[in-house]
């Protein structure tokens, strides 16, 4: 398994028993079924992010595109204790990650600064690929934008990278979904 299996491993195993308690999409999810359902691959093709990519006039990383297409959320937000995390929702594959691109109040000031919003932290911090370095079309570097001090037209930005890739947050969020430390 890679990183990005690990991860939906992980995560799925963790909450098996709330999802197949709560489910409520078109799927019908079992005991019996339910790893065949949640870790099955996305059917999404590294073209279908050439229209937001075209909208945002930014490259999106291939490791955040790999994870994408990973395997697919069955909740429209995609919960991890702390955090909202843009994965493919099953019932609509980009809404969660075209929500924090284009509809939220800080999405455009946030891809003019070249920060790609991914997941949404502690109520307060977007989680964002940071392209503002020569661009590299495999990996990127997270760093967090501060809604309130954005809000407030305050340095919104970490002085430091949170984390040197998104490949690392990732195995990071593997790690605290394995050890129940957030």
């Amino acid at each position: 398994m890679d990183t990005y299996d690990n991860f939906f491993k992980a995560y799925y195993d963790d909450c098996k028993d709330s999802l197949l308690k709560f489910y409520e999409g078109s799927l019908k999810v079992t005991a019996d079924n339910y790893y065949d359902l949640v870790l099955q691959k996305t059917k999404i093709k590294l073209s279908d992010f050439d229209n937001i990519e075209k909208k945002i006039k930014l490259k999106i990383p291939i490791e955040f595109k790999r994870f994408f297409m990973t395997a697919y959320g069955y909740e429209r937000y995609f919960q991890l204790p702390t955090m909202t995390l843009a994965t493919a929702w099953y019932e609509n594959p980009f809404a969660e990650l075209n929500d924090l691109l284009f509809e939220q109040g800080l999405s455009k000031k946030m891809l003019e600064q070249k920060l790609i919003p991914i997941a949404f932290y502690q109520d307060n911090f977007y989680v964002c690929l940071d392209l503002r370095q020569p661009e590299n079309e495999i990996d990127t570097p997270i760093t967090y934008f501060d809604l309130n001090a954005g809000m407030q037209n305050q340095q919104p930005l970490l002085e430091e990278h949170v984390f040197p890739s998104f490949k690392n947050f990732i195995e990071h969020l593997t790690n605290c979904i394995l050890t129940r430390t957030y």
